[in-house]
């Protein structure tokens, strides 16, 4: 591992940390938050909505809120954070990037396909 690419990848989660605190901080003082294309194109719920209001409810500490919201996400959140300890254990010990196994790729996009179909038929 270089140390230029130490610092882009800080650089980089940085960048997308303070990005989703000043977006968490939008929605939270003035209600106001990014719409679903999909949702203003179909009328229906994609697999990722509810995510804004799950991640301001976790903030919180409002679990049940955070369920409400999207329970498919909440339950993929220990699995998706697993992998990118993984990937940043292998990168800081100047390790070659493992590839994700294809049965839990897979797996997630399946998950997350059924959960979107589910959630609308329940409606």
């Amino acid at each position: 591992m270089t140390g230029s690419k130490a610092v882009k990848r800080l650089r980089a989660y940085a960048l997308l940390l303070s990005a989703g605190v000043l977006y968490l901080a939008a929605v939270e003082l003035l209600g106001v938050s990014l719409p679903c294309p999909f949702h203003l194109v179909t009328g229906f719920d994609c697999p990722g909505c509810g995510v804004t209001r799950m991640a301001v409810a976790l903030l919180h500490g409002d679990f049940l809120a955070a369920w409400q919201a999207n329970p498919a996400l909440l339950l993929a959140l220990p699995v998706l954070g697993w992998m990118l300890l993984q990937e940043e254990w292998d990168f800081w010990r100047g390790r070659p990037k493992r590839p994700e196994p294809v049965w839990l790729t897979w797996g997630l996009m399946v998950y997350c396909c059924v959960f979107g179909i589910g959630r609308n038929l329940c409606m």
